[in-house]
């Protein structure tokens, strides 16, 4: 009987903690199925009217750059002597395997509305982005919100391919400068614009100027850094990559490059991009010498006008160069106005490890120097010797 007790206490004992045991499992079954079928049975909301996102171009969105955009071009004057407008600069980004290609970036609104474009040319032996062009479709809303968003964009991926400034110029009455200065890009140097008409007899060639040679490279890059301010060599960074015109003594397509020499010396230099009846000339000279300056100016201005046939000619003067600004201000030149070269830096600077300075070491703790020459210095006295 007491056997017979004690097996039937054992069994109401174990049924007991099985039941507890299957209540236990089944309350967490319960839960684990509560959180894996929340997520199941929540809808997926649409994207937002308001969102906006940003990407690079693609061929099907040739048809895009065919709407009504209120286009602003940034790189004056060099744009004016290119063709290419918004579409055409759209075309030529998507050309494959070309290092220099223009890039071209879109932005859309949530319901896949095309909002506005930013477009930049690049440059391969100095990896650096230009912006060319930044443009709006027609009746947007909240356009800056849009152009905030272009940028930013266009900052992370130069960035990520590893290009570490971008560079824009801005018209000073421009309030599209705003934004730009949101974004990061900060003026280091101001440019002034002038827009010159040959008249006959008003400029002459001169015999101290001449076509620059392919090794007179260095020599330019030189004299680079003698004229520029140190602010500006260290926003532009530019290497003698720069001045080079090739073997052949030929530079890129429609480039030429002009210098004065005085005692074996570079004193000028003078750049000229043609094309699409426009050139585009700007100088550097050595501080002191401005009429040298003035004068490789003046014969430029003379070839564009004899040998190209430029029906338009610009000069740009840095602010660095009023010399130049004051004697180019005969009949024929207009000022189109000032504009700011800025600069956005993608790479972040990080502050040096902090190293550990040795204390300085009180005179009294190190050893003392013998007040007294060493004994195997002295020479012995020899014993014959009289004194």
């Amino acid at each position: 009987a007491q056997a017979a007790l004690h097996c039937g206490h054992m069994t109401r004992t174990d049924s007991a903690q099985v039941n507890r045991s299957t209540i236990l499992m089944t309350n967490r079954q319960e839960e684990a199925g509560a959180v894996h079928s929340g997520p199941k049975s929540e809808c997926v909301s649409p994207p937002s009217p308001d969102a906006m996102r940003v990407r690079r171009m693609r061929i099907r969105d040739v048809r895009w750059l065919a709407s009504r955009i209120d286009a602003m071009y940034l790189d004056q004057p060099l744009v004016e002597t290119d063709r290419a407008g918004v579409f055409l600069t759209g075309a030529r980004s998507l050309r494959p395997l070309d290092r220099t290609r223009p890039l071209t970036h879109l932005a859309f609104t949530g319901g896949d509305d095309f909002a506005g474009v930013i477009q930049f040319r690049q440059t391969a032996l100095d990896p650096r982005w230009t912006a060319v062009a930044i443009g709006l479709i027609d009746g947007v809303a909240e356009p800056d919100r849009v152009v905030d968003a272009l940028l930013e964009f266009s900052i992370k991926r130069a960035g990520s391919r590893g290009v570490k400034r971008l560079f824009a110029r801005i018209p000073r009455e421009s309030e599209m400068g705003e934004r730009f200065r949101i974004a990061g890009f900060e003026p280091y140097m101001r440019e002034t614009i002038l827009q010159i008409t040959p008249q006959d007899g008003l400029y002459a060639l001169s015999s101290r100027v001449r076509a620059q040679d392919a090794a007179e490279t260095w020599a330019v890059h030189q004299l680079y850094h003698a004229c520029a301010p140190k602010s500006v060599q260290f926003a532009e960074a530019w290497t003698s990559h720069r001045w080079d015109i090739g073997a052949n003594g030929k530079g890129p397509a429609g480039c030429s490059s002009f210098v004065i020499e005085e005692g074996n010396q570079l004193v000028a230099h003078a750049r000229m991009v043609n094309g699409n009846n426009a050139a585009v000339i700007e100088a550097m000279y050595l501080p002191g010498d401005a009429l040298a300056g003035i004068e490789i100016v003046q014969d430029v201005i003379r070839r564009a006008r004899t040998q190209h046939g430029a029906k338009r000619i610009f000069l740009t003067v840095r602010g660095h160069q009023s010399e130049l600004l004051g004697g180019m201000n005969g009949p024929g030149c207009t000022i189109l106005g000032d504009q700011d070269l800025t600069v956005r830096y993608t790479a972040v600077k990080v502050a040096a490890k902090a190293v550990d300075v040795p204390k300085p070491v009180g005179i009294e703790v190190r050893e003392r120097a013998p007040k007294r020459v060493p004994t195997f210095m002295k020479r012995l006295r020899d014993k014959g010797a009289t004194s």
